[in-house]
């Protein structure tokens, strides 16, 4: 009994002991001193975040380019007739010149286009060709032969649209008005030869004077040098002015011309012609027995010299004197090799054999500098007819080195008032004397020499 009661207590003891346990360790833990805490890690430096750019500057706007405008310019010529391969050439040289002014931005905001008008070489004709292309619009106009300029004189002093011509003859041109011409006038042309005749003619050698006669048709062309001609060479002692011959416009067979002329013994034979009858004139003078190299070639047979040549050969021209404002290709200068770079790349044409590129091609630089400096001046977008023609007259000695300098002025219309005087040499050109000194004709100018007649002849 007292056994069982003893494993009793010795049991319930032992429960209590088991229960008092965790107490135990509590008050145990809590009087105990406190471990050392661990340190914590040391955070890890957080990078600094990287620097915002800058923000660029906001990019300046560019300026949009300035619109475009287009003018147009007019040609009136003979695309057919007499006068039509020359005029095909001197088309395409003045084409080319816009072609290439529009490629390279040469007048910045403005490109030029071309319209043509045909006037079939013939003066009754001229308005119909003007009015053919009147409606585009053009803002100025280019334009050959002289005629032509007699003919548009008023009306494009009415429309105040410039015309750059060129040749004419002094009444083109007086009073100035709108028309520009680009070359030597007729009148001029002639001065320029009778003053080389005069300086160069041999009189110990032949005795006497040189004698200087005139063939022509009855046009701009071929009669308005005849009058101030002759009272020139009243002033030149070895010079005598003995024979004018001048056919009807369209005249082929100048027999009878060419007889009055023989009898005169003419040293110099001037003609004032075209290529085709002038090819006629020289075979009839030939078959009567007139030596070749009386015979002087200028304007525009020289200008059309390839036709000449196929028409009479180089045998017939031998020898032969010829006379223009314009560089011949035998006449190597930078201004030559542009035209040529120009003509091969714009043209579409074979090289020429004569010079009628060039009678587009000056005409037209002439009138681009003209159109360039009023640009300048107005702007682009605003630049008229009349912009151009106030900007022509303040071009001196401009200088297109395809030909003697230009200089206009108020008061000034006739361009050039020199010559180059060439001889033919197996069928080629040749200049005489240096290109850097032309023959003056313009001094006197013919007016002067017109006037100064006209008023002796008011004395009387």
């Amino acid at each position: 009994m007292k056994s069982r009661i003893f494993k009793i207590m010795v049991l319930g003891m032992l429960a209590l002991s088991l229960l008092a346990m965790p107490l135990l360790a509590a008050c145990g833990q809590k009087d105990a001193p406190a471990p050392a805490p661990t340190p914590a890690p040391a955070p890890k430096p957080s990078p600094a975040p990287a620097p915002k750019p800058s923000p660029a500057p906001a990019p300046k706007p560019t300026p949009a380019p300035a619109a475009t405008r287009t003018v147009k310019v007019g040609y009136i010529a003979g695309f057919t007739g007499p006068l039509a391969e020359g005029t095909k050439e001197a088309f395409a040289g003045a084409k080319a010149v816009f072609d290439w002014a529009n490629e390279t931005n040469y007048i910045p905001g403005l490109k030029v286009e071309m319209v043509s008008g045909d006037d079939q070489y013939q003066a009754a004709k001229v308005m119909q060709a003007y009015k053919q292309i009147q409606a585009e619009e053009p803002i100025a106009f280019l334009s050959y032969p002289a005629g032509n300029a007699d003919v548009l004189k008023e009306v494009m002093r009415r429309n105040k649209t410039p015309l750059v011509n060129y040749g004419g003859g002094n009444f083109s041109i007086d009073p100035p008005g709108w028309v520009f011409v680009t070359v030597a006038m007729y009148d001029t042309q002639q001065f320029a030869v009778l003053k080389w005749i005069n300086e160069n003619w041999d009189v110990a050698r032949e005795g006497r004077p040189a004698r200087f006669a005139h063939l022509a048709w009855d046009n701009s062309m071929g009669t308005s040098s005849i009058k101030p001609g002759m009272l020139y060479a009243e002033q030149l002692p070895l010079v005598d002015y003995v024979a004018a011959e001048v056919a009807p416009s369209g005249t082929m067979d100048f027999t009878p011309y060419i007889t009055r002329l023989k009898q005169k013994d003419p040293d110099f034979i001037y003609m004032a012609l075209v290529t085709p009858p002038a090819i006629s004139a020289v075979k009839t003078g030939i078959a009567m027995g007139i030596p070749k190299e009386k015979f002087m070639y200028f304007d525009y047979v020289t200008f059309m010299w390839g036709a000449m040549l196929r028409a009479v050969g180089n045998e017939v021209v031998e020898g032969a004197f010829v006379g223009t404002s314009f560089y011949h290709y035998t006449i190597d200068t930078p201004g030559m090799q542009k035209f040529w770079g120009i003509w091969d790349k714009y043209s579409g044409l074979q090289r020429p054999v004569g010079l009628a590129a060039l009678v587009g091609y000056n005409p037209g630089l002439v009138l681009l500098e003209g159109m360039k400096r009023a640009a300048a001046t107005t702007g682009a977008d605003k630049i008229t007819g009349e912009d151009i023609y106030k900007a022509l007259q303040t071009i001196k000695d401009f200088n297109p080195g395809t030909m003697v300098p230009v200089t206009f002025g108020p008061d000034i219309r006739d361009g050039a008032r020199e010559m180059l005087i060439y001889k033919v040499k197996d069928g080629k050109i040749y200049l005489v004397g240096d290109v850097d000194k032309p023959i003056d004709g313009g001094n006197p100018h013919p007016s002067e020499i017109l006037a100064a007649a006209a008023a002796a002849a008011a004395k009387k």
